[in-house]
């Protein structure tokens, strides 16, 4: 990895609003760098902004959140960024753009909408219906002059009958997320002692999640619903009888047998896609950006992001806050 370009700003710009204090992404208190103010209130210098939102991309974030600390608390103030002020304040280069709006770009869509690859052409294919593994690509359709399906989950050409939703005709066709649920190994909980499968499918949007660490209550990654990992109800429903260090009123939820489907509330796909593309619609590329792709590695990797914006080696349970904010450190997406 090359080192990242140092970024000043001009001390010029009338446009900024600068401030003295330290950089409250890292803490940095050099006299002689040049801070700006951001919309939430918190200091920031290019470098360090850069580098923040960059993390939070590569770990799958499709959206900026300040990672500061309110002041005299350890609460964080996570309040959202809109991607043309990170643009503005982190002075983006143009290969520093192109990167960041595709990559935002990309995980949005396969954050809101089902997206797979046709083994026939390649193509790429949205599902609308959550329900059914039969999908029909347009593009094979339209060229060979009849129906073309594929499975959504051995990635073949469709055999059998259709729709179904457990599986197709073609051998070996299993779901390996359900086969992970139905043998994974058990686990006891930090905290509660409950003991449970260490593996679940979210029972919101059916994600796999391994429990790594820290209290039964998981803030799924994907739908942003909080659930209790021992009996699968939402943290609201599980925390009327119980709390973080408690065992469940509810019985401890057996191994899954099915994966739940999301049911998203409608045209949530399209506004987000919309919202997307609004953000970069008015924005251009140069062509000679491509021959400037190896500086897609050119980033700090001392910035460890989890979903929520905090740092990853801070510890949530501290005091009497026993929310599950820091996502990467007490489970892990499968």
């Amino acid at each position: 990895m090359t080192e990242t370009q140092e970024k000043r700003y001009d001390p010029n710009d009338s446009t900024l609003k600068f401030v003295q204090r330290k950089d409250e992404i890292t803490g940095d208190d050099d006299p002689n760098v040049l801070r700006v103010e951001m919309s939430c209130g918190h200091a920031v210098d290019p470098s360090s902004l850069t580098g923040w939102c960059r993390s939070l991309i590569d770990r799958g974030h499709s959206t900026f959140h300040c990672p500061a600390k309110k002041g005299g608390t350890e609460e964080k103030c996570n309040k959202e960024w809109p991607y043309v002020e990170v643009r503005r304040h982190a002075l983006l280069t143009d290969v520093e753009q192109k990167y960041f709006e595709e990559k935002v770009a990309l995980l949005a869509a396969s954050k809101y909408c089902e997206f797979s690859t046709c083994p026939g052409c390649q193509s790429c294919v949205e599902r609308k219906d959550l329900t059914n593994l039969s999908v029909r690509c347009s593009i094979c359709t339209a060229q060979n002059g009849k129906c073309y399906e594929f499975c959504w989950q051995c990635s073949k050409q469709w055999k059998g009958r259709a729709p179904r939703s457990d599986r197709c005709d073609n051998e070996g066709c299993t779901n390996i997320q359900l086969d992970t649920l139905k043998n994974c190994d058990m686990k006891t909980l930090s905290y509660s002692n409950i003991h449970c499968p260490k593996i679940r499918a979210c029972p919101t949007c059916g994600i796999t999640i391994e429990h790594k660490d820290k209290c039964k209550y998981i803030l799924c990654p994907r739908c942003h619903v909080e659930f209790c990992f021992a009996c699968l109800k939402t943290k609201a429903v599980c925390e009327i009888s119980s709390n973080y260090s408690a065992t469940c009123a509810n019985p401890v939820a057996p191994r899954q047998t099915c994966i739940p489907t999301w049911t998203r509330t409608p045209n949530t796909s399209d506004l987000e896609m919309d919202r997307i593309l609004n953000i970069f619609s008015e924005i251009t590329y140069d062509d000679d950006d491509d021959d400037d792709d190896e500086d897609d590695d050119d980033h700090d990797d001392d910035y460890n992001a989890d979903d929520d914006g905090d740092v990853e080696d801070d510890d949530n349970h501290d005091g009497d806050n026993h929310s599950t904010n820091n996502e990467d450190s007490s489970c892990t997406i499968l």
